[in-house]
């Protein structure tokens, strides 16, 4: 037997699944419900919308972005949405919320009514740096799917945050049967039910000109998403794909096109593996298109710098399900 072979194959079998938590796959649903309406388009006509978009800014020399759930754009508004399915009870702390699980798990977030009103500051100097017209009216807005939820009133009286409650009258008006679907289409109505509110049509007269939201829409077009890398057995990890690393080699994929996918072809039934190996026919281990000559390793891999961590890493190919850039 190949002793090369039988090694390949030991690398690749003790990779452990790693499963999506359950909150955050939650989001990822209704990422995929909301892409969903816009391949059917369900997308008003008076409201531009983009999802996952990340805004770039910068904190001294330091060059950073903030990732964007939702960006509404009207000829009269701008909104900037952050959507959260926490469950429990959630309590103000002032700069800092506390999330009580159901569990009995406590969690301490950042405030995200101030951490969301500042993308909503990067988002306009953002535009204001393309020379885009903004509307005058801009918001920051926290959705708060779960209905099992109770939010204390510091925070669920605040103007700014959506709690089920206030979506339940148009929840109850979508026909879809996909929850997260229903949810989404109901925080866009929310915004036109709010743009059409006699405080939003106090802007009405001071609404950009057809020229001056197309701008906008096409600058907020050109931001990029997080890329994306799917580990064996489910869970996601976003960032920034910087380069391919096999041997001593690197090949630079940061500025592949938006949606572009690497996938990584192996097989992960040990027994099944296993006799692959022995019969020392075929790789064992390999890339898609347009990598699929290369001869990879299960400990070659990507290097990527995960959001929120302070450094890239190699993750290898043997953890690695797909590349999907941003």
């Amino acid at each position: 037997m190949n002793r090369d072979r039988l090694h390949v194959w030991r690398e690749i079998s003790k990779v452990a699944r790693e499963a999506e938590l359950d909150e955050i796959q939650a989001g990822r649903d209704a990422e995929k419900s909301l892409k969903t309406l816009f391949d059917k388009k369900f997308i008003f006509s008076k409201f531009a919308i983009f999802s996952g978009k990340r805004v770039p800014y910068f904190e001294g020399k330091s060059r950073k972005r903030y990732e964007t759930d939702l960006i509404l754009l009207s000829h009269k508004q701008l909104s900037v949405i952050e959507v959260k399915n926490w469950s429990g009870e959630l309590n103000d702390l002032g700069n800092t919320w506390k999330q009580t699980r159901r569990s009995g798990q406590t969690l301490y977030h950042e405030n995200f009514k101030k951490k969301n009103a500042d993308k909503l500051d990067k988002v306009i100097a953002y535009l204001e740096k393309q020379n885009c017209r903004i509307p005058n009216i801009k918001l920051s807005k926290i959705v708060f799917f779960n209905p099992r939820l109770k939010v204390d009133k510091n925070i669920s009286t605040d103007a700014n945050i959506i709690t089920f409650n206030k979506l339940e009258k148009f929840i109850s008006q979508q026909k879809s049967s996909n929850v997260a679907e229903r949810l989404i289409q109901s925080v866009l109505e929310f915004c036109i039910d709010q743009e059409n509110s006699g405080i939003i049509s106090d802007g009405l007269f001071n609404a950009i000109s057809n020229e001056d939201f197309q701008r906008c829409v096409d600058n907020i077009n050109d931001l990029r998403n997080f890329d994306l890398i799917e580990l064996h057995g489910g869970r996601m990890i976003a960032g920034d794909a910087y380069s391919l690393k096999v041997k001593d080699q690197k090949s630079d994929i940061s500025n592949l096109e938006s949606g572009k996918k690497i996938e990584v072809i192996c097989m992960r039934n040990k027994l099944m593996s296993l006799a692959v190996a022995m019969l020392g026919k075929g790789d064992q281990i390999r890339l898609g298109a347009p990598y699929e000559n290369w001869k990879v390793a299960p400990s070659d891999g990507v290097i990527f710098h995960e959001a929120g961590e302070t450094k890239a890493k190699l993750v290898p190919f043997k953890n690695i399900v797909r590349i999907i850039k941003g």
